[in-house]
């Protein structure tokens, strides 16, 4: 099984593994590794974090090329108008995805753009959902059928952030999740954590339908904005350290900041059968707030 693994996502320097990490399945966090750049990873039981985040950089670009490949066999079959209408339609879908997933990065070389998206996690979900859906609607137009609807705009069903952002304090937030029953319905990755302008900071989990045997974990996050620390728990166990000790992630302090949970697919019925739920502080949390830390509702 995979354990919690740091990295800190705006100086890239890695953090030192922590101790009793609980057994979480595919949670990484961090850089995507090229996947040249290590032995090739098993990704249906990764032995390793590092596995883990190669295997999610590996999808990507598989899917990335796929999109490629059907767009010029789908183009390859249709009169001038068809392809100017094709082409804009691929530029709208662009234009869409970097706005939704907040992509600034006007990087040519394309493995050098994978890099810098796959630095940021919640950027890298919002970026897999919207290539495999554009997938999907290649796939469709070239089998000849009705294509697949656009995503829908960033919002509740791909995204439970907290509102509105926060710039000071030390706030508590809890997301519980059925790993097996999620794995079940869909393959899809996951990020739970804290974003501002600058990065985001948490863990990338990686569901895929081998995993479907998992138990259900509840994740919390203390995030202390005044001095600039984040610390995370799995089923009531502090990774690293507990709030106020040394051994969190160390984040920018005093930036706008939201928290919550990101998903590459739609989170609407999972939500609804109670697979997925994050708490603000709506209801009771399941573990105690730490000392000094309150909830965002």
């Amino acid at each position: 099984m995979v354990g919690l693994f740091w990295i800190s996502m705006v100086t890239g320097a890695r953090r030192p593994r922590l101790a009793g990490a609980a057994t979480l399945i595919g949670l990484a966090l961090g850089l995507a590794l090229h996947p040249g750049a290590a032995r090739a990873a098993n990704c249906d039981q990764p032995a390793s974090d590092e596995e883990t985040v190669q295997c999610l950089g590996a999808d990507l670009r598989r899917t990335d090329a796929e999109i490629n490949r059907v767009y010029g066999e789908v183009r390859g079959k249709l009169d001038d108008a068809g392809k100017l209408a094709l082409r804009n339609e691929q530029r709208a879908w662009l234009k869409r995805r970097d706005e939704t997933c907040g992509l600034d990065n006007k990087e040519s070389d394309r493995e050098k753009w994978f890099q810098a998206i796959l630095t940021n996690r919640a950027k890298t979900v919002c970026v897999v959902r919207f290539t495999n859906e554009r997938s999907a609607q290649l796939a469709a137009e070239q089998a000849g059928q009705a294509p697949v609807p656009d995503a829908a705009p960033s919002g509740d069903l791909y995204e439970i952030w907290s509102k509105p952002p926060v710039s000071t304090g030390k706030w508590y937030v809890e997301a519980t999740i059925d790993m097996g029953a999620v794995a079940k319905r869909a393959e899809t990755a996951l990020f739970f954590g804290a974003e501002n302008r600058e990065a985001s900071f948490g863990p990338l989990i990686q569901l895929r339908h081998d995993r479907a045997g998992e138990p259900k974990h509840v994740l919390g996050l203390a995030v202390d904005l005044d001095t600039g620390w984040l610390y995370m728990r799995v089923d009531g166990a502090w990774k690293g350290a507990a709030p106020g000790q040394t051994g969190g992630m160390q984040i920018p302090a005093r930036l706008p900041t939201v928290m919550g949970l990101t998903s590459s697919v739609t989170m609407a019925a999972l939500v609804k059968d109670g697979l997925i739920s994050v708490n603000f502080g709506e209801r009771p949390f399941v573990y105690a707030v730490p000392d000094g830390y309150k909830p965002l509702k």
